[in-house]
């Protein structure tokens, strides 16, 4: 009986030695059911020391004999054999002849495996790429608005450039703009380099300076700022105490004479009120004479929304422009994790979404319930906010908590024209 296409080589080849005598085939290493069922159906190595399921002194014409059924075995039992095409196509014939070949279909797997896996580094590339262009732009612009003397946007460079984001990271260049901000009484930039200062960032460690700059933005009511000073204080040296008294006279003395914006707590908390109502309006002259102004483009109302997500809420592409021009970050995440971009796909404001792009916006954020932009704008039914952030690079493949892709949303909601266009994306 001929050997099964799963025995080993050893099997066949005993098998095929019964062909002398069925004496010498009951004596051949390896026979009998014991061999093909022992373990897994690989047999380990024989008593002799010979390789795993392999004969010791298979007859030489045995060997010969044999070979037609070794050939037809490589084949596992259970594949087809391949059907010959009946066109004269030249990709069925290749395939035809791909299946005939175990060892040819298999090295074309590899190759084709290979290739993909090459094809989606170079998008991630291309993608990356894309996206380090955008925020070199961005940062240009903000550095435009800090060259100006705008404090926002000092602040928002500074930051930047301590992040190394859209430029090289540079800690010295950020704090240079850092306390450029905080001269004119930035608060946020003030707060920022009581913590630079205190780390030994970007210069040698200062406790001193730290309390200092702890100290203004705690005296315009921030309450980080004022934790962070009492903390500090019994730490510092009598004579770190000193230097820290005397930069604070210094500033004092400053403020009394040269007219810098100092409004009091309720004020600043008024003004930040007033331009997160302006940006919601779309009123783009208050916009730019609050950030004049030095009021902080970052201040948040309850539910942790700036003045940059209700531009984006409700479309104003050019306030958009504006915040991020004077330092808002357009990654910055409300209560629920939604950015600005995000707000803008519920919505599906499509001028707003390019704009966010093209400001350097993360263009697949998560949010906390698994959801991205383009699974917002697809929920919601918005075609043109979709198809802006497929051209970005947005991606299409990431699922909710929920299991859903951006495609199942859209299907669900019965939005054709978006399952049709993300398909035709992939």
């Amino acid at each position: 009986t001929p050997a099964g296409p799963d025995a080993p080589q050893g099997e066949r080849e005993a098998r095929a030695a019964r062909a002398t005598t069925a004496a010498d085939a009951r004596a051949a290493p390896g026979a009998g059911p014991r061999g093909e069922k022992d373990g897994d159906g690989a047999r380990a190595g024989g008593e002799d020391g010979t390789a795993p399921g392999r004969a010791a002194d298979a007859p030489e014409g045995a060997a010969r004999e044999s070979t037609a059924r070794d050939d037809q075995a490589r084949r596992p039992a259970d594949r087809p054999a391949p059907k010959k095409p009946k066109t004269r196509d030249l990709d069925d014939t290749l395939a035809y002849l791909e299946a005939l070949d175990p060892q040819i279909g298999d090295a074309m797997r590899r190759y084709r495996l290979a290739k993909t896996e090459a094809e989606t580094t170079q998008r991630e590339t291309e993608a990356e790429t894309h996206r380090a262009e955008k925020d070199a732009k961005s940062f240009a612009r903000i550095m435009e608005s800090a060259e100006l003397g705008y404090p926002p946007a000092q602040f928002g460079a500074g930051i930047r450039k301590l992040l190394g984001h859209g430029t090289d990271a540079d800690p010295q260049e950020a704090l240079r703009l850092l306390n450029r901000a905080a001269d004119q009484n930035y608060v946020s930039a003030q707060r920022v380099l009581g913590f630079l200062y205190a780390k030994g960032i970007g210069a040698p460690q200062d406790l001193a300076r730290a309390h200092f700059h702890w100290s203004q933005a705690a005296d315009a009511g921030d309450k980080v700022a004022s934790e962070a000073r009492e903390m500090v204080n019994p730490l510092m040296t009598a004579q770190q105490v000193i230097e820290s008294k005397k930069m604070m006279s210094r500033w004092s003395t400053i403020l009394s004479e040269v007219a810098l914006p100092q409004p009091d707590p309720h004020q600043r908390k008024a003004q930040s009120e007033e331009l997160r109502e302006a940006a919601a309006r779309g009123d783009i002259a208050r916009v730019r004479a609050l950030l004049a102004l030095g009021v902080d483009a970052q201040s948040t109302d309850e539910g942790g929304k700036t003045a940059l997500i209700n531009a984006a809420w409700r479309g104003y592409e050019r306030v958009v422009e504006v915040m991020v021009e004077f330092g808002s970050d357009p990654d910055f995440t409300d209560e629920n994790g939604l950015t600005a971009l995000s707000w803008a796909a519920i919505n599906g404001h499509r001028k707003a979404v390019e704009a966010l792009i093209a400001t350097g916006a993360e263009t697949n954020p998560v949010d906390e319930f698994g959801m991205t932009p383009l699974m917002r704008a697809a929920w919601n039914g918005h075609r043109e906010a979709v198809a802006a952030l497929l051209a970005a690079g947005a991606d299409a493949s990431i699922r909710s908590k929920k299991g859903e892709t951006a495609l199942d949303l859209a299907r669900r909601e019965g939005y054709q024209d978006i399952v049709t266009l993300i398909q035709s994306r992939r």
